[in-house]
Protein backbone atom coordinates (compact mmCIF):
# COMPACT_ATOMS: atom_id res chain seq x y z
CA UNK A 1 0.00 0.00 0.00
CA UNK A 2 1.21 3.22 -1.03
CA UNK A 3 -0.45 6.65 -0.12
CA UNK A 4 0.70 10.21 -1.71
CA UNK A 5 -1.19 13.06 -0.10
CA UNK A 6 -1.22 16.65 -1.99
CA UNK A 7 -2.47 19.61 -0.86
CA UNK A 8 -3.65 21.48 -3.96
CA UNK A 9 -5.33 24.80 -4.88
CA UNK A 10 -9.13 23.35 -5.61
CA UNK A 11 -10.76 20.57 -6.39
CA UNK A 12 -13.34 20.54 -9.07
CA UNK A 13 -16.79 19.77 -7.49
CA UNK A 14 -15.47 17.92 -4.63
CA UNK A 15 -13.22 19.19 -1.33
CA UNK A 16 -11.13 16.15 -1.46
CA UNK A 17 -10.76 13.09 -4.02
CA UNK A 18 -8.47 10.01 -4.03
CA UNK A 19 -7.74 7.82 -6.80
CA UNK A 20 -7.00 3.98 -6.09
CA UNK A 21 -4.86 1.92 -8.38
CA UNK A 22 -4.84 -1.72 -7.63
CA UNK A 23 -1.66 -3.59 -8.95
CA UNK A 24 0.08 -6.88 -8.74
CA UNK A 25 2.13 -5.77 -6.10
CA UNK A 26 -0.79 -3.87 -3.80
CA UNK A 27 -2.72 -0.40 -3.70
CA UNK A 28 -1.51 3.36 -4.62
CA UNK A 29 -3.94 5.57 -3.18
CA UNK A 30 -3.37 9.94 -4.35
CA UNK A 31 -5.56 11.41 -2.24
CA UNK A 32 -5.88 15.45 -2.66
CA UNK A 33 -7.18 17.87 -0.49
CA UNK A 34 -8.16 21.45 -1.06
CA UNK A 35 -6.31 23.75 0.57
CA UNK A 36 -8.64 26.31 2.28
CA UNK A 37 -10.80 23.39 3.38
CA UNK A 38 -10.52 21.26 6.96
CA UNK A 39 -7.68 19.41 6.15
CA UNK A 40 -7.79 17.26 9.32
CA UNK A 41 -11.26 16.12 8.36
CA UNK A 42 -10.66 15.60 4.93
CA UNK A 43 -7.60 13.40 5.01
CA UNK A 44 -8.97 11.52 7.64
CA UNK A 45 -12.39 10.85 5.30
CA UNK A 46 -10.18 10.28 2.32
CA UNK A 47 -7.83 7.77 4.49
CA UNK A 48 -10.63 5.80 5.48
CA UNK A 49 -11.99 5.80 1.70
CA UNK A 50 -8.22 3.84 1.54
CA UNK A 51 -8.99 0.98 4.26
CA UNK A 52 -12.72 0.88 2.86
CA UNK A 53 -10.58 -0.25 -0.48
CA UNK A 54 -7.98 -2.37 2.02
CA UNK A 55 -11.33 -4.49 3.90
CA UNK A 56 -12.61 -5.15 0.10
CA UNK A 57 -15.75 -3.31 0.14
CA UNK A 58 -17.51 -3.44 -2.92
CA UNK A 59 -18.81 0.24 -3.14
CA UNK A 60 -19.94 -0.29 -6.54
CA UNK A 61 -22.57 -3.14 -5.24
CA UNK A 62 -22.82 -1.21 -2.08
CA UNK A 63 -24.05 1.94 -3.81
CA UNK A 64 -27.33 -0.19 -5.40
CA UNK A 65 -28.78 -1.48 -1.96
CA UNK A 66 -31.14 0.87 0.33
CA UNK A 67 -29.15 1.49 4.03
CA UNK A 68 -25.50 0.85 3.00
CA UNK A 69 -24.77 4.20 3.37
CA UNK A 70 -22.64 4.10 0.41
CA UNK A 71 -23.94 6.29 -2.37
CA UNK A 72 -22.63 7.02 -6.45
CA UNK A 73 -21.07 10.48 -6.84
CA UNK A 74 -20.17 12.16 -10.47
CA UNK A 75 -21.55 11.60 -13.79
CA UNK A 76 -19.82 8.66 -14.62
CA UNK A 77 -20.72 6.33 -11.79
CA UNK A 78 -17.25 5.30 -10.63
CA UNK A 79 -17.00 7.28 -8.11
CA UNK A 80 -18.08 6.88 -4.66
CA UNK A 81 -18.93 8.57 -1.20
CA UNK A 82 -19.19 7.02 2.78
CA UNK A 83 -21.24 7.79 5.77
CA UNK A 84 -18.37 5.50 7.05
CA UNK A 85 -15.87 7.67 5.54
CA UNK A 86 -17.68 10.53 5.96
CA UNK A 87 -18.45 10.00 10.12
CA UNK A 88 -14.36 9.19 10.44
CA UNK A 89 -13.44 12.64 9.19
CA UNK A 90 -15.57 14.47 11.32
CA UNK A 91 -14.79 12.05 14.72
CA UNK A 92 -11.22 12.72 13.71
CA UNK A 93 -11.46 16.55 13.17
CA UNK A 94 -13.57 16.62 16.90
CA UNK A 95 -10.74 14.80 18.66
CA UNK A 96 -7.90 16.81 17.36
CA UNK A 97 -9.94 20.11 18.14
CA UNK A 98 -10.62 18.93 21.74
CA UNK A 99 -6.66 17.90 22.20
CA UNK A 100 -5.43 21.34 21.33
CA UNK A 101 -8.00 23.24 23.37
CA UNK A 102 -6.54 21.00 26.18
CA UNK A 103 -3.20 22.18 25.24
CA UNK A 104 -3.59 25.20 25.99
Amino acid sequence: MTVHVEVVPHIVGARAMTRIVRQNDGLTARIEVARFDDLVELIAHEIEHVIEQIDAIDLAADAGQPGTGVHTVGADGMMFETARAARVGVSVAREVRASLRREN
